[in-house]
C-alpha cells in the first residue's frame, strides 16, 4: 500500500471527474463489445447446418472474444495508471504504513489536503481517502474505521502544521 497525501483536491476532483468520464465510456464500450461477442459465440455453433461452417465461425468468435477481452482489460489498466498519475502529480508527500498500517507525514504546512491510499494490482485495486485541514501547529489524529471514504481510483492521518506531523 502505498499513501499519498495531496494538496488542492478540488483541482483532483476535477481532473479525475473529466477523466472518469472518458475512460467509462471507453470501458464501457468495450464491455459491451465483449457481451456481444459472447452472444454471437454462445450461437456460433446452430448459426449454420454444416458443421464445418458453424465451427470456424465458432473458431474465429473466440478469437475475437479473447481478443476484446484483452482490449478491455489493457483500457482498465490505462485507466488506472493515469487515475495513479493524477495523484502523484499532485501528491506533496508519500509514504507505505509501517506493519501495523500506521504511517505518518512530516513537516505539513497548513492548508486543506487529501490523504489517499492506493493498494494497486488484481482485477479490483484498493483504495480509500479522506480530507483534512491542518492550521498552524494542529495535531490532528483520524480514525479511518470511521473516516475514511471508499474512492474508484484506483485516503488515517494524524496531522501537524508548519514543521509538525501527520500520522495515522
Amino acid at each position: 500500500m502505498i499513501v499519498f497525501l495531496v494538496s488542492d483536491p478540488e483541482a483532483l476532483d476535477r481532473e479525475h471527474g473529466k477523466a472518469g468520464e472518458e475512460c467509462r465510456g471507453q470501458v464501457n464500450d468495450r464491455r459491451e463489445r465483449v457481451i456481444a461477442l459472447r452472444g454471437e459465440l454462445d450461437r456460433a455453433l446452430n448459426s449454420s447446418s454444416n458443421f464445418r461452417v458453424a465451427a470456424q465461425r465458432n473458431d474465429r468468435l473466440k478469437a475475437q472474444v479473447e481478443a476484446a477481452e484483452r482490449d478491455l482489460r489493457e483500457r482498465l489498466g490505462a485507466c488506472r495508471r493515469r487515475a495513479v498519475a493524477m495523484v502523484l502529480e499532485r501528491a506533496v508527500r508519500r509514504t507505505a504504513p509501517d506493519g501495523s498500517g500506521r504511517f505518518e507525514f512530516n513537516a505539513v504546512a497548513p492548508g486543506r489536503y487529501r490523504v489517499i491510499a492506493v493498494e494497486p494490482g488484481g482485477a479490483a485495486p484498493v483504495s480509500w481517502s479522506f480530507e483534512c485541514s491542518v492550521a498552524g501547529s494542529e495535531t490532528k489524529e483520524i480514525d479511518p474505521r470511521s473516516d475514511r471514504s471508499p474512492v474508484d481510483l484506483y485516503r488515517d492521518l494524524h496531522v501537524t502544521g508548519g514543521a509538525g506531523q501527520a500520522r495515522s
